[in-house]
């Protein structure tokens, strides 16, 4: 008896430490995303490019989707479904607040259709070091986090190098070899630092 229920409190802490994190990844899997709840406080969730975000971490405003004058992913404040009910829709930021740096206050997710068989968005609240201040004035509130970075209005500064970012930085090192301004030892140790990216290793 004693060892059964001591089974049970370790699945069940490990059910509880294994949700306070979320895979982006992951987010689409119903089957993952039906052991979370609505509004659940995370304390970390890893980035689609394999980075990990977590409390205290720093974001950068990127610029608003299609060039608009207003974000289309991040609302002044911090904004929730009780204010919804009360204020109406968000108040989305204006363009202003492009290149500024964003630490990460509270993450939490959500299922898109409100039931657990659905898959789950991740919200973050975040504050603005640099910001006027105010009555909310720096904080933020950043809806559907994988959709905001994918659309360049948040960018992770800590992700990794792409490939085709890896490809370009190596044929700009190999036009600065032809013109005779790098020397062929700095193209060669671009080129092995490159590579592993370039070839997904």
């Amino acid at each position: 008896m004693k060892k059964s229920i001591l089974t049970l409190a370790a699945v069940a802490l490990g059910f509880t430490m294994n949700a306070q994190s979320l895979n982006l990844k992951d987010a689409n899997n119903i089957e993952i995303a039906s052991q979370f709840k609505n509004f659940q406080n995370l304390e970390s969730v890893t980035l689609l490019d394999g980075t990990e975000l977590g409390i205290g971490d720093s974001l950068k405003v990127g610029i608003p989707f299609n060039n608009a004058k207003q974000f289309t992913l991040i609302a002044f404040g911090r904004y929730d479904v009780a204010k919804g009910l009360i204020l109406g829709p968000p108040l989305m930021m204006e363009q202003y607040i492009a290149n500024d740096y964003i630490v990460v206050d509270k993450i939490f997710v959500s299922h898109t259709k409100m039931t657990r068989k659905s898959p789950v968005s991740v919200t973050i609240y975040v504050s603005t070091p640099d910001a006027a201040g105010g009555f909310g004035g720096d904080n933020r509130t950043v809806f559907d986090l994988a959709e905001a970075i994918n659309r360049n209005e948040v960018i992770n500064p800590n992700r990794g190098m792409t490939r085709d970012e890896a490809i370009a930085i190596l044929k700009q090192q190999k036009d600065l070899l032809d013109l005779g301004m790098i020397s062929q030892e700095e193209f060669d140790s671009k080129k092995v630092e490159l590579s592993s990216i370039i070839l997904n290793q």
